[in-house]
């Protein structure tokens, strides 16, 4: 069994939609168990390690996703508990990472597939499948609207924002913990010194036509990238960028100034972000 294997008490996630759940079933004392608000979405039951182990031994028991597997199966090749593959595939499922063949069968999506394929010669290359996957679910959502205005957030920031999108219970708050666990596993965010959290600058999984790298590093510096950084790699990979039409760009610019941060520091940022815009007006010409 894998260290970080963990059963956490949780919402199935099965259901979608908030309903009190009366747990009447008595214990060795004879005593009923407290009431519980089930969530709207399911959350994770064990820590990320696992929860990648789970997913390899899908696309391995399933060979590559040819036949539908059972929990039972994926126990046997990730050298797991059944019940903790069980009790996680909720999550797994919702999130699109294994989908449904028939009760109690599943198969590994194709970005899962490719994820477990290239992990044992790149194991961080091979996380851009699952992030791609977390784009699209409520979690990815979420991340993407908050650092749409931040640069930076507080785990109590995302716990908070996680919390009140997936479930009206305290008491999931450690499984929210390892929801964000997972996240920073896969790289789909990272901390800094201070404990803070910010969107990476990661490759793009699929080139888009016609997309230069100008166009990546702006998108960046609105999506999340602390400014600083991606000005400074604008500015030091200037691209002559030719367009076949006209735009009209709106640029969000999230600038976090501490009680450390002095008066040169924001001359100099402002200077860059100058700088910055410049080059975003001319390659609009």
């Amino acid at each position: 069994m894998n260290d970080d294997e963990s059963v956490t008490a949780g919402p199935s996630g099965t259901e979608p939609g908030l309903l009190e759940e009366a747990l009447e079933t008595k214990g060795k004392t004879g005593k009923k168990t407290a009431k519980k608000l089930q969530g709207t979405y399911a959350l994770p039951l064990a820590g990320p390690k696992a929860l990648a182990d789970f997913l390899k031994g899908y696309v391995i028991a399933s060979n590559q996703g040819a036949e539908a597997v059972t929990y039972k199966d994926v126990a046997v090749v990730a050298n797991a508990h059944p019940t903790n593959v069980s009790k996680n595939n909720a999550f797994l499922a919702e999130s699109g990472f294994i989908l449904g063949e028939r009760y109690g069968y599943f198969k590994p999506a194709r970005e899962t597939t490719e994820y477990a394929k290239r992990a044992p010669w790149d194991e961080e290359g091979a996380k851009q499948h699952i992030r791609a996957l977390i784009d699209h679910t409520w979690y990815g959502e979420v991340i993407q609207k908050k650092f749409q205005m931040h640069g930076t957030l507080t785990k109590q920031d995302l716990i908070k924002a996680f919390g009140i999108k997936a479930t009206p219970d305290p008491s999931d708050a450690g499984n929210l913990d390892l929801l964000l666990d997972f996240l920073v596993y896969f790289d789909y965010l990272q901390s800094d010194e201070q404990g803070n959290y910010f969107r990476p600058r990661l490759e793009v999984l699929f080139e888009e036509p016609g997309k230069t790298k100008f166009d990546e590093d702006m998108t960046k510096v609105v999506s999340g990238t602390p400014v600083s950084i991606a000005v400074d790699k604008l500015l030091a990979e200037p691209e002559e960028v030719t367009r076949s039409f006209s735009f009209v760009p709106h640029v969000n610019i999230n600038i976090n100034l501490t009680a450390s941060t002095s008066e040169e520091d924001v001359k100099e940022l402002i200077k860059k972000v100058r700088a910055a815009l410049e080059m975003l007006q001319q390659s609009a010409k």
